[in-house]
């Protein structure tokens, strides 16, 4: 029998709410780069319209483990091409999406892994993919240093 308790309690209903936040933020976020590509438009039409060609029909894949430099690739791409469709995922089995991740506090990656799931099996055209690696010390030695509080938390 697993046992939660109060704190375990608390510390879960925390991680819901600042995740339905961070998907506002990242909306937000996403919005106002699409806005300022747009006013970008009247001022330099070629090169927005070069830059819009570039991945036209196109969907981007990166997937990495975490600690890895990703999330600076894929902020850096939805600013550069942000009407493409460009995904920053960690997770693409089956397995982890709905076996092994859900209970975990990773419920932004949850979602965002389904979404991109979702989006990647109907898609149809050219599929870029990013995989980027790490040193391992490196990465760990990262990992550390950002997740110091919850040591046991660490699905790679």
């Amino acid at each position: 029998m697993k046992y939660i308790t109060a704190e375990k309690d608390r510390s879960m209903l925390r991680r819901r709410i600042f995740g339905w936040k961070s998907g506002l933020w990242n909306l937000a976020g996403k919005i106002s780069v699409r806005l300022g590509f747009l006013a970008l438009i009247s001022t330099r039409p070629m090169l927005t319209y070069k830059r819009h060609q570039a991945l036209k029909g196109k969907t981007v894949l990166i997937y990495s483990m975490g600690k890895v430099g990703s999330s600076s690739i894929y902020y850096t791409l939805m600013r550069c091409f942000p009407f493409s469709r460009v995904h920053h995922n960690h997770f693409l089995s089956d397995e982890w999406i709905e076996n092994r991740l859900p209970g975990t506090p990773f419920t932004r990656n949850i979602r965002l892994a389904r979404a991109a799931h979702a989006d990647i099996s109907k898609a149809k055209g050219e599929f870029l993919y990013i995989v980027l690696m790490r040193d391992p010390v490196a990465r760990d030695l990262s990992n550390i240093i950002q997740n110091y509080q919850n040591m046991s938390i660490d699905i790679f």
